[in-house]
């Protein structure tokens, strides 16, 4: 047995643009086709290989995002883990995570920093961000925390923790002593 060659198969160039059109298509309008598709040869080529070319991008940017969407994932859930982490009692003999609230919140606020940096067009960046703000306030950094908030109602005033952003954002007025602020905040929450 000889194996098959089939690009050593010599076609002649106008059997191979003698192509069927389909029926449904009548004979008057399939000599205007072929007519125009003589006329627009260059063209049509053209026209398929952008559409090459775009058909492989969208693969290559759908690929890419959900390798972005996978990594953000991964850190939302470690510093998710850390953020609702409850610390054993000293004396319970169970291994500690962290050591202390700070050292939590510390490391927490880290893991969404990290996809509000490295990851801004993910899905988790909006809430990370907003957690972002949480952990600074419970660190006691509160004008951090206020400027978390802000950027937070900033870019995503439309998002379903704006409400708790705002009232974030009061809290964080009120520890700062700007009291006529966070009252006009905490009455916009109310509205």
């Amino acid at each position: 047995l000889k194996p098959i060659k089939p690009f050593l198969v010599k076609r002649p160039v106008e059997k191979a643009l003698n192509f069927k059109l389909p029926s449904w298509i009548n004979r008057v309008n399939q000599d205007k086709l072929r007519q125009l598709f003589e006329q627009n040869k260059a063209g049509v080529a053209a026209g398929g290989v952008i559409l090459g070319v775009v058909l492989i991008f969208m693969v290559l940017y759908m690929r890419h995002q959900s390798t972005v969407e996978e990594k953000a994932s991964s850190f939302f859930r470690e510093g998710q883990g850390i953020y609702t982490y409850r610390i054993p009692a000293a004396d319970s003999g169970v291994n500690q995570i962290v050591a202390s609230d700070e050292e939590k919140y510390s490391k927490a606020g880290q893991y969404f920093q990290q996809i509000v940096e490295n990851f801004p067009g993910s899905r988790y960046a909006p809430v990370s961000l907003f957690y972002i703000g949480n952990c600074r306030f419970r660190l006691r950094q509160y004008a951090a925390a206020l400027e978390s908030f802000d950027q937070f109602l900033g870019r995503y005033p439309r998002h379903y923790l704006a409400a708790q952003a705002i009232l974030g954002k009061a809290d964080s007025l009120e520890q700062l002593g700007r009291h006529q602020e966070a009252l006009e905040a905490y009455r916009k929450v109310m509205t």
